[in-house]
């Protein structure tokens, strides 16, 4: 009885979760984004699109709760993962995360998609013109020379991503997705031709930013 009792073992809580299963995250971003092209393109629910971007959100921040719990507890496995040749590049999968979410929640909830992405130079809004709910991305100071990206047919303002930031400390730059591409609204009523949504007579918020109308 006078013998020293046994230390107690430390718990060490998920110990054994990879990094890697961030990169679910990662595919599902990319599924949403099929389901919305899909939803464009041949009429798909958008719902679908929806939902699983408010999965990958959810699946993101569970992860993100789970590797802080296996941080604190268990410190020497995630330095060891971070050293393996291997494992230790996945660790990329969580910045990488964090940049692909927004693209997908903004259509869903763009004050969240703001939060997650506070550190971007392009801004993610919406303007409503008539029936049609657009989306538009917007970066650079406003008392800058104005420059509008307008996308190509059939596409979406995705296409400027790496364009953006390029220019966005001289130019304010202005790239909406026409009515029914990328994440503004489509109508039924609406003639979805190129020549339509960009000349200036009859291009809705195109129009608007060419000449020069604030998109407030």
């Amino acid at each position: 009885m006078d013998q020293a009792a046994p230390q107690q073992s430390t718990r060490r809580y998920l110990h054994y979760l990879p990094v890697a299963l961030f990169g679910s995250v990662m595919g599902m971003t990319g599924l949403s984004v099929a389901w919305q092209l899909a939803h464009v393109q041949y009429g798909a629910p958008s719902w679908i699109a929806q939902s699983v971007a408010v999965v990958a959100a959810v699946t993101f921040v569970a992860l993100s709760f789970a590797y802080a719990v296996k941080l604190w507890s268990a410190a020497d496995a995630v330095k060891a993962e971070f050293l393996h040749p291997i494992a230790g590049n996945l660790f990329g999968t969580i910045l990488i995360s964090l940049l692909l979410l927004p693209i997908v929640i903004a259509p869903v909830n763009l004050r969240i998609a703001q939060i997650l992405r506070p550190y971007s130079q392009t801004r993610y809004k919406t303007l409503t013109v008539g029936e049609l709910e657009i989306f538009y991305r917007e970066a650079g100071p406003e008392g800058a020379p104005t420059i509008l990206l307008l996308h190509g047919f059939p596409t979406s303002s995705h296409m400027f991503r790496d364009l953006i930031p390029l220019l966005a400390d001289r130019f304010h730059l202005i790239a909406p997705d026409y009515p029914g591409f990328g994440y503004s609204s489509a109508s039924s009523s609406y003639h979805y031709e190129a020549s339509r949504m960009t000349r200036p007579s009859g291009g809705g918020c195109v129009a608007k930013w060419s000449r020069g109308a604030s998109c407030q």
